[in-house]
């Protein structure tokens, strides 16, 4: 039983990398299941085996996309609030050079949901739930009492910022100055934040 959960984990990792390999080199309007199958070395069939509509492959990628930021930026890795930021907008840049794919297909989703109300309850669930991880995770950065819902807030500043940056730097490209703004985001929102309570 688990040999065969692992074979379709595995093989669901083939069509979803295929599918990036796709929206990189060729971009999303060439996202097909006939191009995944030829990229992926699979038939529709299998395709279709594991994603019973090309839209649930779609959603599959959105919730992937999501489950890794989270990982990769816990803000419990980060011993100040400062340094987390700063070390986001790192990532962030990395990502856009390394993979501009991945930020674009989340924007991709972003668009869409205006036209797909599945994508739309898919997408306020995800960013609702990150943003409560990530408020209850954030408490430890400050020697205040903020409530939760001033946490929320702090994670929505915080991803308005980067989703900012992602647009900006994807069109200018200047890490060094990215850097030094995000810098000073970071030492903004943190002065914001303790006077605010005060």
């Amino acid at each position: 039983m688990n040999l065969r959960k692992d074979k379709s984990e595995k093989t669901k990792k083939l069509i979803f990398e295929a599918a990036f390999k796709i929206i990189r080199e060729e971009g999303f309007s060439e996202l097909s299941a006939n191009k995944i199958a030829q990229v992926a070395s699979v038939s529709k069939g299998v395709i279709f085996h594991h994603f019973s509509q090309m839209d649930d492959l779609y959603l599959f990628m959105l919730d992937t996309l999501i489950l890794q930021f989270e990982e990769d930026l816990d803000p419990t890795a980060f011993k100040s609030f400062k340094g987390y930021i700063e070390y986001t907008g790192k990532y962030t840049m990395q990502l856009l050079d390394e993979a501009p794919e991945i930020v674009t297909t989340l924007f991709y989703f972003i668009l869409q949901s205006n036209h797909k109300e599945e994508y739309k309850t898919r997408i306020k669930n995800l960013f609702e739930n990150s943003f409560t991880a990530w408020s209850e995770k954030m408490t430890h950065f400050f020697n205040l009492k903020l409530t939760p819902a001033k946490l929320k807030n702090i994670v929505r500043v915080i991803d308005l910022y980067f989703i900012g940056l992602s647009v900006h730097y994807l069109t200018f490209k200047d890490k060094k100055m990215y850097l030094n703004i995000t810098k000073k985001f970071g030492t903004m929102l943190t002065q914001a934040i303790e006077e605010g309570e005060k």
